[in-house]
């Protein structure tokens, strides 16, 4: 009885193993970055959910610079995995080392990074209203770029500023994109992070080459 209550555990661990290394097509990614802010639901949950996606979106960015087969790739994402590159920390590391982003979106990332994990490790209860939330999301520089405006409560500043570095590692989800996505031959990476000329018609453009198609 034992030996099979053990068997029953590992094949559990297993299939509990696989749900954490399921992932999001890009469209429903897409979906849940551009619509969660304003959808009913508890700040903490939609915190670490899209938190989640932005994480994902930062893997695939990293790995358009590797040479390794789709096996290959996700093990370096999966805790388990032998050097692997699993905490998002490193990931921000490892994007800014291979040019992927520069300070600026390091910066804004890192702080991302700060709050989702507050959200999900704290025994607190914690809201978008937090003090030290709006405190932390007032340092977010992206959104107020992004929006025209610096009058924005701490959800929005969080939501678009996912939104905008999502909108940046979405270029490889366009067609015909095959290079390593580089920050340095970014024509939206510059407009926007860097000198936010004409940056609203920018992300127009991208969210319209990013929406699912009939014919892709």
């Amino acid at each position: 009885m034992a030996s099979r209550s053990r068997g029953k555990r590992s094949r559990a661990n297993i299939d509990l193993q696989n749900l954490i290394r399921q992932k999001l097509d890009s469209s429903a990614s897409f979906t849940i970055v551009r619509t969660w802010s304003s959808r009913p639901g508890d700040d903490r949950s939609q915190a670490i959910v899209v938190g989640a996606v932005l994480e994902q979106a930062l893997e695939r960015a990293i790995a358009t610079h590797f040479v390794l087969n789709d096996n290959e790739i996700e093990s370096l994402f999966i805790d388990q995995a032998e050097g692997n590159i699993s905490n998002f920390a490193v990931k921000i590391k490892l994007a800014y080392a291979l040019g992927v982003i520069e300070t600026i979106v390091r910066k804004e990332l890192t702080l991302i990074k700060n709050i989702r994990n507050v959200f999900a490790h704290t025994k607190a209860d914690i809201s978008f209203a937090t003090p030290a939330i709006i405190k932390a999301c007032a340092e977010l520089t992206l959104s107020p770029d992004l929006l025209g405006s610096s009058h924005l409560d701490a959800k929005l500043r969080f939501a678009k500023s996912v939104e905008v570095i999502y909108l940046y590692f979405a270029h490889i989800d366009l067609p015909g994109f095959n290079p390593p996505l580089r920050c340095s031959t970014s024509e939206f990476y510059k407009s926007v992070f860097l000198h936010h000329d004409a940056t609203a018609r920018l992300v127009k453009t991208l969210k319209e080459a990013s929406e699912p198609s009939q014919d892709r």
